[in-house]
């Protein structure tokens, strides 16, 4: 999955959204028995190829989901969801709860 991720943000990064299309599809077709960790991380990575898409609401419920409550710590650092960086709803995800 982290590959296929890599690859979208490089192909949206470069200007081939008809890539990052075909990459999303490969990745929604995955079947999905994940639990602990791997779901989060499988969470993560498809929430880096909707941002890559363009599809900011679609991320955010992704976001929300991996973080189900918690801390959403250094997102605002990661380069990967840099298009959401001034998104409301992704400050609002990142800003501290306590």
């Amino acid at each position: 999955m982290r590959t296929l991720a890599f690859l979208a943000n490089a192909a949206a990064r470069e200007g081939r959204p008809e890539e990052v299309l075909r990459i999303s599809r490969v990745v929604d077709s995955i079947p999905r028995r994940l639990g602990g960790n791997a779901r989060l991380n499988d969470l993560w990575w498809r929430a880096t190829i909707a941002v890559a898409l363009g599809d900011r609401e679609r991320a955010m419920a992704l976001l929300r989901e991996r973080t189900a409550g918690a801390y959403a710590m250094e997102w605002h650092t990661q380069f990967q969801l840099e298009p959401l960086w001034d998104y409301p709803p992704f400050q609002e995800l990142i800003r501290p709860k306590a």
